[in-house]
């Protein structure tokens, strides 16, 4: 190739990446035009992004979630729109499943959702799936990277995938956890994801699970269905089971709530909490400071750093969000604040685009 063709070929090249952008904009722009004014806006996001398929790929839906968050942050459900992709492209493509692995980019809450729903999907259809099936299925599911952020992220959805798989059996869904992942990290995660699942089951089928099984989970039955488990189970069933106490949320029970888990998990719970609150709010730093305000005061700036961090992994907007939303308190609560957003660029920067990693130059992260 002389170097007249290979210029050429660049500029196409260039060319088109920037027509997919374009393209992106104007139908996320085209989603905020309908949804803006929604009462229910997250709802009616993603179902304008679920009915533009089959005539947009899955990859451009997942790109245009993160856009529309571009123009208007209270879209906080494209984690939830990527397991509604999912279900909706499995239905309409079987194998579908096995082209998931979309690269660096399924760290991203958004493409996240998609690789859950995906590999949930792929096991709801199967009558009693064999338990070398469901190794088979999940146990490289991760091995597309090596970055330890994916992996985990990676390893949670697989958490999610075993309890569909084993038809609601927590304990044979954890033991499966222990099979397919390859470290403690992992294994963690997967266990998290599981009780994530058990509590928050998202179709009708998963529904019908805790029907049949008799295990439908209530606030007062928590601390007993929880200690059996060993320690690291016995945590995430414990703080997971926030999704039963998240509808009445005050300074009291938030603290109530924490009390359940021992003394050394006590700040993985106050943070889990705050991660899940600020995840279903309606964005913005006004709304983020309320949420820290019901928190005992002991426990306020690790509330700010958490939510700050989860912003920096929510979109390239977020992490602007992050940054001004630290400002936003006094200098200690601050400084802890810009910590915990360095403590991320540590983990993205291997992934990232030039937006996140002017936002982690300007947090002070040094890269190597």
């Amino acid at each position: 190739m002389n170097a007249k063709t290979f210029i050429v070929c660049g500029v196409f090249i260039i060319c088109l990446v920037w027509l997919v952008s374009i393209n992106n904009t104007v139908i996320a722009i085209r989603a905020v035009a309908t949804c803006f004014s929604n009462t229910s806006a997250n709802r009616c996001y993603n179902q304008f992004l679920l009915n533009q398929y089959p005539g947009y790929t899955p990859l451009a839906l997942l790109n245009v979630a993160e856009e529309i968050n571009r123009f208007d942050s209270r879209y906080k459900s494209c984690h939830v729109f990527g397991h509604e992709l999912a279900q909706l492209v499995i239905a309409s493509e079987p194998d579908a499943w096995r082209e998931v692995f979309i690269g660096k980019e399924a760290w991203h809450i958004c493409f996240g959702g998609y690789f859950h729903g995906m590999l949930q999907a792929r096991f709801e259809p199967i009558l009693v799936p064999r338990d070398a099936e469901i190794v088979q299925i999940t146990k490289d599911a991760c091995a597309y990277t090596d970055n330890a952020l994916v992996r985990s992220m990676c390893a949670h959805g697989q958490g999610h995938a075993l309890w569909v798989a084993v038809r609601g059996d927590v304990p044979r869904a954890l033991s499966f956890c222990a099979i397919v992942t390859h470290n403690e990290q992992e294994k963690n995660a997967c266990v998290q994801g599981v009780f994530m699942q058990f509590y928050r089951p998202s179709t009708v089928v998963e529904e019908q699970m805790h029907s049949l099984r008799g295990d439908r989970p209530s606030p007062k039955s928590i601390a007993l269905s929880c200690k059996n488990f060993g320690s690291i189970e016995r945590k995430h069933c414990l703080v997971e089971s926030w999704a039963l106490f998240e509808s009445s949320v005050s300074s009291s029970s938030i603290e109530s709530f924490c009390s359940l888990v021992d003394t050394p998990n006590a700040p993985y719970c106050f943070s889990r909490v705050a991660e899940l609150l600020g995840s279903r709010g309606q964005g913005g730093a006004s709304y983020t400071k309320d949420i820290c305000d019901l928190f005992p005061t002991s426990r306020h700036s690790l509330c700010v750093s958490t939510l700050a961090r989860s912003l920096l992994f929510e979109s390239e907007q977020g992490a602007r969000q992050a940054l001004t939303f630290c400002s936003h308190f006094d200098a200690s609560t601050r400084s802890q604040c810009i910590e915990r957003i360095r403590s991320g660029c540590e983990l993205l920067i291997p992934l990232s685009s030039m937006g996140y990693k002017q936002v982690c130059h300007e947090a002070g992260f040094a890269q190597n």
